[in-house]
């Protein structure tokens, strides 16, 4: 018998494809907020606390974060692909989109990561220097997805109401 975990028993929440893309990405950063308050929290405890033993209690709540972080990645991927598969990415060229398409990406290079690691130190039996390595992946990953939320989170606003997205200043 196999076990589905949360995540696999129940599929990410779909976004209408009718809605506007700034409405999408006004909904993601809400929708992210709450697990990045628990990734942060998670991260300035974690290093410190951290033992070989008694990681499944350090982790399920960070755990669970991050896959309602990836969740809602997937949902916005899936509902970018659907507006690229209907032509309007092209044709509409909102900063929106671009702020979507960009964030959804440069998050998911450190959530599946960091899922991954918290998977792995949760899951399999490690060595001491095995664990401390995996600690410290587990660190670097999600203060990369914090900061990048961050980033986000503080400038979305300003990004769409002048129209432009400064690649350059954003570190991206």
């Amino acid at each position: 018998m196999i076990m589905k975990s949360k995540s696999q028993a129940t599929p990410h929440q779909q976004i209408s494809e009718n809605r506007l893309p700034e409405d999408v990405l006004r909904q993601f950063i809400a929708d992210l907020k709450e697990p990045m308050d628990i990734v942060e929290s998670f991260l300035s405890d974690y290093r410190t606390h951290a033992t070989l033993r008694g990681e499944e209690d350090i982790l399920s709540q960070p755990r669970q974060a991050i896959e309602n972080i990836n969740e809602n990645i997937q949902s916005v991927i899936d509902y970018l692909h659907l507006k690229l598969k209907d032509g309007l990415i092209e044709t509409e060229g909102t900063i929106a989109f671009e702020i979507l398409g960009r964030f959804s990406h440069v998050l998911r290079e450190s959530s599946a990561p960091l899922q991954g690691f918290v998977n792995i130190v949760q899951g399999v039996q490690l060595t001491k220097d095995e664990f401390e390595h995996n600690k410290e992946d587990i660190t670097r990953y999600g203060k990369h997805l914090v900061n990048d939320f961050r980033l986000l989170e503080s400038n979305w606003r300003v990004w769409l109401e002048t129209r432009k997205f400064d690649w350059g200043v954003s570190d991206l």
